[in-house]
């Protein structure tokens, strides 16, 4: 599987949050059109036509501490992954916005940020 990525200048945007792969006539992508939350069903939608696909952002919050930030990045990656079994997975592509903000929810310091997931069926 390989995984690739681009980051996203979140910082002054103001519409919809989204990326774009270019993509091969026989690709199939898989795309995720809703955050990736364990207690959620995904709102994956498949691309076959056209030469771009079209990967939204999602905002997140994570924690500021280094080991649960690793832990939460690593459930998002477990939970993508999750929505695949069975299928053959050719490339995985992350679409990371930038900056990453400090901000406080509920009274502790988290970290904000937007990512995309887009899944290359192989």
């Amino acid at each position: 599987m390989q995984l690739t990525y681009h980051k996203i200048d979140v910082g002054a945007a103001t519409a919809e949050l989204y990326d774009q792969v270019t993509k091969a006539p026989a690709d199939v992508w898989k795309v995720a059109f809703s955050p990736l939350y364990m207690d959620q069903q995904i709102d994956w939608r498949i691309t076959v036509k056209g030469e771009l696909v079209h990967i939204p952002l999602f905002s997140y919050l994570a924690p500021d501490r280094p080991t649960d930030l690793i832990g939460y990045a690593a459930q998002l990656g477990v939970r993508a992954m999750h929505d695949m079994l069975g299928e053959t997975v050719q490339r995985l592509h992350l679409s990371i916005g930038e900056p990453v903000n400090c901000v406080t929810d509920n009274g502790e310091e988290s970290l904000q940020f937007y990512m995309g997931v887009g899944i290359l069926r192989g």
